[in-house]
């Protein structure tokens, strides 16, 4: 019989050992009855979560005939996260998510106020709202959101532009350090700029369908006056409803000036989408719309325009007994007409995606408390030592879980995502995750040779056997970026090399040297030799670090469609999986590309080089006269501009290492990837920018898969 929480906790039963192949969320499958689903999460599916919580409530295992049947629905490990064939009907809100939501029970202040002959909105009536900074120093403002919980802030996917990475929440004008009342006997606290730990686009979004996005802040954000959340129509009466007129707010262009200082709000008129379409196809605007969308504005000059793109629209509603203010709509796109005469702008309708949303919002990795009030973090089972420990023991000793047992591994559950169940684990218990580790562990790694990227060397034939090249579908620029071998069926590369381009990148191509010859040979006095062939490898699985954004956790895994066999070519490097590995840093690294080389274009040949090692501190210092505003931390690597070699162009996503002593053995141990520079090739004293594979072992491990 199998448990409720060891059904949840997968990783401990080991229940669903296989996987289904080319499944995507919300895709379409075949139910047990052999009508038509779709592939959800499991706490997505009402009959199967119910079945769930209804033998956890009952302090029982599920029966044999439960387990068996629960089985027939699976229909895949998704971004490592199971899920179930589910028909639409018995489709709900995601319960991890929902439970995030229902918690904002302070979201939601309203007051009607303006964007385009709208009024200046009143301080502290939308303490929801979210200004999103760029790092351009002519256009730092180009979006908007809301805060919709502690951690999230919700807005278009447009804006989610490479240059973003602030969040300011608490602002209302923009020019002022202090914001107060025309009396000045009342002010507000001052405004929270906070780093983005996450940027999540809409899995289908294009240019005019799903622009809708969320951003998961690097911490918690207390609720405060000018601080606090919006609600969401998280129950089903609010997602059927559509009001007469909305709310708009933001710091929009106004007709009579390019950004407005302070943040305005208005009333706006709903518009029918037949006649949405119908006035935006005067425009050229050839877009369908549908139930995803929202037509508002045009009357009196009051719309909204470019600048609050990603900014709410919404309205007062009951909210759970109560009147609070709602969101039903995100900014998205119109013609970029600000205000001008008959011409609605079309907002994404959230109530549409309020499925995605509470699907989306996870908590891996976020700081927790033990049932001993012990800070902790939410990582995977078999990332925390005790409890890893504690089921291999159940495991040895024949014997089922006690009940006292299981409803203390209960009271440690934090979630269920990415890659299954989660539980609460003390922080110096987090360990690296057995399944990863025995991936790297299990293999032959890591070969050493002294020798360009720039004005560097040509590497010697097979001598840096885990190079990987990314092919891409671009006839022009076929090769933006490298990665490095680290198992069988693994690629390590940076996540800016995949981000948007999933569907073109064709392949990876392993043991390549010169990308001009069908074969690389080596003369050696009399003898030549010739290494085999390049071998080229379909992608099964794109895996992006959760909080990826802009130089920060830009690192990403690639699943090979089949596992590739080591050869005189083709092996994988090493990675710092033990303790003294990860504590070290060398006064200099290795750095192999395919990169720009000093004369501006892309080496044919591989290419090495030796580049020092460069302190956190003036690595920034060095950067800023290039507008280079990051704030680098313990998870980043600098190294280069000494006689101008650094990583240029085309390396990225490439390996940083160094030789070292692996296991007792001399190996090459890469300890960096390509990350970001000043595309300043070569020039002195500009150092790249290398993700620090150190810190993300973690997560390396948590993610690669034993099959």
């Amino acid at each position: 019989m199998l448990s409720i929480r060891n059904y949840l906790l997968i990783v401990c039963a080991g229940f669903f050992a296989y996987l289904a192949k080319g499944q995507e969320y919300a895709s379409e499958c075949s139910l047990p009855n052999n009508k038509t689903g779709l592939c959800m999460p499991v706490k997505s599916c009402r009959p199967i979560y119910e079945t769930l919580r209804k033998a956890q409530a009952e302090n029982r295992q599920l029966t044999t005939d439960e387990s068996a049947n629960l089985q027939k629905f699976f229909c895949g490990t998704i971004s490592n996260t199971v899920h179930v064939c589910c028909a639409e009907s018995d489709i709900q809100l995601n319960a991890d998510g929902l439970e995030i939501l229902e918690k904002q029970d302070q979201c939601g202040v309203f007051t009607t106020n303006k964007i385009s002959n709208g009024v200046e909105a009143a301080l502290f009536s939308f303490p929801w709202m979210a200004l999103l900074i760029y790092n351009d120093t002519r256009d730092p403002y180009k979006c908007g959101g809301a805060l919709i919980s502690e951690r999230y802030v919700l807005t278009a996917a447009h804006c989610l532009k490479p240059d973003l990475y602030l969040v300011r929440l608490g602002e209302h004008r923009i020019s002022t350090e202090k914001d107060c009342l025309p009396n000045g006997l009342v002010c507000a606290p001052p405004v929270e700029n906070v780093e983005i730990e996450a940027a999540i686009k809409h899995y289908l979004y294009r240019r005019f369908s799903h622009d809708i996005a969320l951003l998961r802040l690097k911490r918690s954000i207390g609720v405060q006056k000018h601080i606090r959340p919006i609600c969401l129509p998280i129950y089903d009466d609010l997602r059927r409803k559509s009001h007469e007129q909305y709310v708009i707010s933001g710091w929009g262009r106004k007709e009579s000036a390019p950004l407005s200082d302070v943040l305005m709000a208005a009333v706006i008129p709903f518009v029918e989408i037949p006649e949405c379409q119908t006035v935006l196809q005067r425009y050229r605007l050839r877009s369908k719309l549908n139930e995803s969308h929202i037509c508002a504005g045009n009357r009196n000059l009051i719309d909204s325009c470019d600048g609050d793109s990603g900014g709410p629209l919404g309205f007062k509603d009951t909210y759970n007994g109560r009147p609070r203010f709602i969101q039903f709509g995100v900014v998205a796109f119109g013609v970029n007409l600000c205000g001008e005469g008959n011409t609605p702008n079309v907002y994404t309708n959230v109530s549409h995606y309020m499925q995605w949303i509470t699907d989306t919002i996870r908590k891996y990795g976020s700081p927790c408390t033990t049932s001993d009030n012990v800070a902790g973090i939410c990582v995977p089972v078999k990332s925390c030592k005790p409890a890893y420990d504690f089921f291999n023991q159940l495991k040895e000793n024949h014997r089922e879980i006690t009940s006292s047992e299981r409803e203390e591994i209960q009271s440690l559950h934090c979630g269920t995502f990415w890659n299954g169940p989660h539980i609460c684990c003390e922080t110096s218990k987090v360990q690296l995750n057995p399944d990863g580790l025995s991936v790297l562990q299990n293999q032959t790694c890591g070969v050493y040779f002294r020798d360009k990227v720039t004005y560097g060397y040509e590497a010697r034939l097979m001598g840096y056997p885990w190079m990987a090249l990314l092919v891409y579908d671009d006839e022009k620029d076929p090769y933006k970026c490298a990665g490095s071998l680290i198992s069988e069926q693994y690629v390590l590369t940076a996540a800016h090399c995949i981000r948007g381009r999933e569907m073109s990148i064709m392949y990876v191509r392993l043991g390549e040297h010169n990308k001009t010859s069908a074969v690389d040979c080596l003369k050696l006095g009399p003898k030549t030799i010739c290494a085999p062939p390049p071998v080229e490898v379909g992608i099964e699985e794109f895996i992006l670090h959760p909080n990826y954004r802009s130089v920060y956790n830009d690192i990403a895994l690639l699943r090979l469609e089949r596992k590739v066999a080591p050869d005189l070519h083709i092996r994988p490097t090493c990675l710092p999986i033990f303790d003294d590995l990860r504590q070290k840093e060398h006064e200099q690294y290795v750095l192999s590309g395919w990169g720009r080389t000093e004369t501006g274009n892309s080496s044919d040949v591989l290419k090495v080089a030796l580049v020092p090692r460069v302190d956190i501190a003036t690595c920034e210092n060095q950067l800023q006269p290039y507008r280079f505003r990051h704030h680098l931390n313990t998870s980043h690597i600098c190294a280069g501009s000494k006689d101008l070699v650094d990583a240029c162009k085309g390396d990225s996503g490439g390996p940083l290492g160094f030789l070292d002593i692996y296991n007792g053995q001399s190996r090459f141990v890469q300890y960096g990837i390509v990350t970001v520079g000043v595309d300043k090739c070569g020039e002195k004293n500009v150092p790249g920018i290398y993700a620090n594979v150190s810190h993300y072992m973690q997560w390396i491990t948590d993610h690669i898969k034993l099959e």
